[in-house]
């Protein structure tokens, strides 16, 4: 039925916005360009229940930060219904504990069906980059991640379960002399999460996150496959020498509704050299 498209709702909107900044900078003994520009965008492209934001951002000035941050990126941002993506230069958090806030290169989905959210990740989080002994710079591997994280919600609990992998790819740096590469590495963190309320106003929650860290994935340990093993660490080769690390953190919440404010106690433990 075409008569159904004449409808507000089935029109094509698009918005945006652009920013940009100038800079001139007259010491040129900082390595610094002497006019510097920084632009930034978004335009988002909506029909019916389909929403593609895209943001930009961009400069000719070369910062000295260290990765995983880029300044310049593109990020697209397609939604429909209770399907949401993230594809380009992305951002995403299972918890401080595990993926938290990391920028990546790929792709990250988000699906919220009734009860659930499952949230799941893919992409480089490092480049493969040869260093600079002027500047200190030691090489990197092109570091991959992965990861899914599944939160179930219901009238009385939440539960949530999240699994994170990253690791160094050893053939990235291949051109590089042995003596220069530095040690590839493995990570995997397995979250468990859980919160309830009782008698309406008393929030319970916790969560426990188990750590475990490969640092020398070229070096094998033949007594690793006997030892007891973490959650995370079953998760991992067999013969890789890893050490594991935990976090526990308890939570009580009162919502105190007659003056407007949550009163909150929270515990956590979290063991030393903790890495993700």
């Amino acid at each position: 039925d075409l008569s159904a498209l004449k409808g507000s709702n089935n029109k094509v909107k698009v918005s945006g916005g652009l920013n940009g900044n100038i800079v001139y900078n007259s010491n040129q003994l900082t390595g610094i360009p002497p006019v510097s520009y920084f632009l930034s965008g978004n335009l988002n492209v909506s029909y019916r229940n389909f929403n593609l934001p895209v943001s930009v951002s961009y400069s000719n000035r070369k910062f000295t930060y260290s990765q995983p941050f880029s300044f310049n990126f593109v990020t697209f941002r397609p939604t429909y219904k209770w399907i949401s993506a993230e594809i380009g230069t992305c951002f995403m958090s299972f918890s401080p504990y595990s993926l938290s806030g990391h920028q990546f290169q790929g792709v990250g989905l988000t699906l919220t069906p009734k009860r659930w959210t499952v949230s799941a990740m893919y992409g480089r989080l490092f480049k493969a980059t040869d260093g600079d002994l002027n500047s200190q710079l030691l090489p990197t591997y092109r570091r991959m991640g992965m990861g899914v994280k599944t939160v179930y919600k219901s009238d009385f609990y939440t539960l949530g379960v999240s699994l994170f992998n990253a690791a160094d790819k050893p053939n990235s740096l291949t051109h590089l002399p042995e003596n220069l590469r530095p040690q590839p590495k493995e990570n995997v963190v397995v979250g468990l999460e859980f919160s309830t309320m009782l008698f309406r106003k008393l929030e319970l929650n916790a969560s426990y996150h188990s750590s475990s860290l490969n640092a020398d994935k070229n070096q094998l340990d033949s007594s690793a496959a006997s030892s007891p093993k973490s959650i995370s660490g079953r998760l991992m080769s067999k013969r890789a020498a890893i050490q594991s690390y935990n976090s526990y953190r308890f939570g009580i919440n009162y919502n105190m509704s007659k003056f407007n404010g949550i009163l909150g106690i929270e515990y956590q433990k979290v063991d030393p050299d903790y890495i993700t």
